[in-house]
């Protein structure tokens, strides 16, 4: 009995899965709505209807209705049992529709609709947009893409959506996302929409930031998050760069709310702390997505815990998997790596649909892969203000009062021995060569506050170092001596070894990068030595530094790569499905994305769901209930077995189900026999790993057939005949298997425990 149950469990996993509910939607993505007084929202051709007609109504019933209404059949649509009618020039089709809709013979009547080839934008760009839409153009495979195009025939995204972008700011006034910038509806609006200045200096929503209309500087602590690098700009674009404006480019979504967040400088540096202050004030500010192009460092639990309040409060976490090519299975790569329901990992790939070979991956730890290769979008065009802005010199000719001293074996001091500018220099060790061991600092007193700006020293270095074991490190402190950062760990640069031959040099380096790490910084050296062969040391004269302001000079476009291009992709889609489900739970969206895939043989053991996301199928529209614990709806017992609705052999029996099921009446009766009994079915399946082995066994000779049913059609009840037996002898090959499996293991049981007990 229990055998027979089985079969009869996964025959109707078969027919089953060959089921869905037709929902009809309009081009622009929005359910077709007519109201009771008969209005149009979408054109139409004059003078035609589509009708159907109810089930068992009588053709003389038709034929008279027909006559009465002065109405002429042009076609028939057989296998949906949809009529294509003409009406007469005296009837109106508002008028028609209201007659037809109102009789009880008709089961719907709607326009002839016009529709047209949606939707490429018509931004001059957006065919360099591979990700998007793949021809081939950049030399890649045809259709290696997210299908966007095709998404965009759902829906082009809504402005009441809102995805933080935690990054380098946004260059907010770049024509292609001006529009789609979010502004807080809490705060007042600045006087002048371009300048964060003209605010009215008030905590209008009682936030904690006062004039935070256009989002948050993290980094400066103000109300202006404009992008002086370009990562962040460039992320945004995908995500939300303006659609059909005829400029520029496109992103996943024409219309959504980018909320700018800043917590990484210029020059590609932030810190965990800015990060947690972004996270709670995306969750707590509306965001529903948060983009995360960005990663690093070893786990935090603060950083862990400001996600999972994002979780709590249902927003989505995106974050690129990193770019290191390792496995993040074995290496996480954090934020990443969180093991959070709400986070998101992401991969890249290219044009062909093989993943990027900078890109992290992971079986389990990276959930899907995106284009991140040559990936085309908005930035903002940097440029430096040629006025240079003296910050301070030093000759050290009057001794050391602006500055401090301090760690091991510090001997730092002035000398008259060495100098450019007499009579003094500054010097490591200036009574003799350093010591061993040496690890001593010396900063200028002052702290300045240098964000966003371009920051240069000039110094005259006389060195006598042991080559590659002691060092001379340029940098700054973040205060009270506990603290110092050598820009070379930012820049490579700032860094001296070796000797002068007893000169004096000329010394530049770039102290910029400093800044992206903290506001206020006190600009000094560092001496580190090993443990043997002690030299001179150094000697420093005439230090200036200045500064030089960065300025956006323009807007352009593009191409970066990295997981970090991969990411925003992602993102946009959440807030395309937003758009769609505006209703949708944070668990539902994120299921949406990643049971959406398609599945690419090159991403197997890759990341979790061995695909590339594809909007369209994660946008398209539920066709049944809720999946009977099996991951969706499209199929009950199938996606149960198979673990998702998208895994390709479900797909390959919801391609039989729709033309050939769904064709003839015995297969509509089962249909309606099969949804009546297959939920706690597939509940049972999903629980227990053995009736997912065996429901599969039981599938897959379906699948084997389905070039029958598909490929000849006079072959309609062989198929079904051979699927039924290949699937009742794959069950019970199945059950066998499972019961040999069984009795093994319950013999090693008791052996275990006879060799236990001895």
């Amino acid at each position: 009995m229990r055998k027979i149950t089985l079969i009869l469990i996964v025959q109707l996993a078969f027919f089953g899965c060959l089921f869905s509910f037709p929902i009809v939607y309009g081009g622009d993505g929005h359910s077709v709505i007519l109201n009771g007084e008969g209005n149009i929202p979408f054109p139409y051709v004059p003078g035609e209807v589509l009708v159907k007609w109810k089930a068992k109504t009588s053709i003389h019933s038709i034929r008279q209705l027909k006559s009465n209404m002065e109405l002429t059949l042009t076609k028939t649509f057989h296998t949906i049992e949809v009529h294509r009618l003409r009406l007469p020039p005296s009837l109106r089709i508002e008028e028609a529709l209201a007659k037809l809709r109102g009789n009880p013979l008709v089961e719907y009547a709607e326009p002839n609709y016009i529709v047209r080839a949606l939707v490429t934008p018509d931004d001059p760009q957006f065919n360099q947009l591979w990700g998007l839409d793949n021809t081939g153009q950049t030399g890649g495979t045809p259709d290696a893409d997210i299908d966007a195009p095709e998404a965009w025939d759902i829906t082009t995204g809504d402005n009441g959506v809102v995805i933080a972008v935690i990054d380098t700011g946004v260059a907010w006034k770049h024509p292609d996302l001006a529009d789609n910038i979010w502004t807080n509806p809490g705060e007042d609006p600045w006087s002048d929409p371009n300048d964060p200045t003209t605010g009215n200096g008030d905590d209008d929503d009682g936030n904690g930031k006062n004039d935070d209309w256009r989002g948050w500087d993290f980094l400066g602590d103000d109300n202006d998050p404009t992008d002086y690098s370009n990562h962040g700009t460039h992320v945004s674009g995908t995500i939300g760069a303006l659609g059909n404006n005829a400029t520029g480019i496109t992103g996943l979504n024409w219309d959504v709310s980018i909320m700018p967040l800043r917590i990484i400088g210029p020059f590609g540096y932030g810190d965990t702390a800015k990060a947690i202050d972004a996270i709670l004030y995306a969750a707590d500010n509306g965001a529903k997505v948060i983009n995360a192009s960005w990663g690093g460092g070893g786990f935090s639990q603060a950083l862990y815990d400001a996600i999972s309040y994002a979780n709590d409060r249902g927003c989505l976490f995106v974050a690129a998997a990193g770019n290191l090519g390792n496995d993040n299975d074995t290496n996480p790569f954090y934020p990443a790596s969180y093991d959070l329901p709400n986070i998101i990992s992401v991969a890249a790939t290219d044009n062909n649909d093989d993943k990027a070979p900078f890109s992290n991956y992971g079986a389990t730890s990276v959930d899907v892969a995106a284009p991140g290769v040559s990936i085309l979008s908005s930035i903002p065009i940097i440029g430096i203000d040629p006025n240079v802005n003296p910050l301070f010199s030093e000759n050290f000719d009057s001794g050391l009062g602006n500055w401090t001293s301090w760690g091991t074996n510090n001997t730092w001091g002035i000398s008259g021995d060495y100098y450019t500018s007499s009579p003094n220099s500054l010097a490591d060790s200036p009574s003799g060569n350093y010591l061993d061991n040496t690890d001593s600092y010396i900063t200028y007193n002052t702290a300045y506050n240098l964000v966003d700006k371009s920051v240069s020293m000039d110094i005259q270095l006389r060195c006598d170092l042991e080559s590659f074991y002691d060092f001379l490190f340029i940098g700054g402190d973040l205060g009270g001596g506990y603290g110092f950062i050598p820009v070379y760990l930012l820049n490579w640069e700032g860094w001296f070894t070796d000797s002068t031959s007893g000169s004096f040099i000329q010394y530049s380096t770039d102290l910029s990068p400093l800044w992206d790490i903290s506001n206020g910084i006190n600009i000094g050296f560092n001496l580190y030595s090993d443990s043997s062969n002690n030299d001179d040391g150094v000697y420093i004269d005439d230090v200036t530094v200045v500064t030089q302001d960065l300025l956006i000079t323009g807007y352009d476009y593009a191409q970066f790569q990295g997981t970090s291009m991969a990411a925003p992709h992602v993102s946009g889609l959440a807030g395309l499905i937003l758009a769609r489900y505006p209703a949708i739970t944070l668990q539902a969206l994120k299921d949406r994305i990643l049971n959406g895939v398609d599945i690419i043989a090159g991403l197997n053991g890759m990341v979790l769901t061995n695909g590339r996301i594809n909007a369209y199928t994660s946008l398209a529209p539920p066709t049944g209930g809720s999946g009977g614990g099996g991951g969706g709806g499209l199929c009950f017992i199938a996606t149960a077995a198979f673990g998702s609705p998208f895994e390709r052999h479900v797909q390959v029996l919801q391609d039989l189900r729709d033309r050939y099921l769904l064709t003839n009446s015995i297969g509509k009766a089962f249909i309606s026999l099969y949804y009546k009994f297959s939920p706690p079915i597939a509940d049972s399946i999903a629980k227990n790993g053995a009736l997912r082995a065996a429901a599969r066994v039981g599938l897959y000779p379906a699948v084997w057939f389905r070039y029958i049913a598909l490929n000849f059609s006079h072959a309609g009840n062989i198929t079904l005949l051979l699927s039924i037996l290949a699937i009742s002898a794959g069950m019970i090959y199945g059950i066998a298997r499972y019961k040999k499996a069984a009795l093994a293991k319950s013999i090693f049981s008791t052996r275990q425990g006879d060799y236990s007990s001895r």
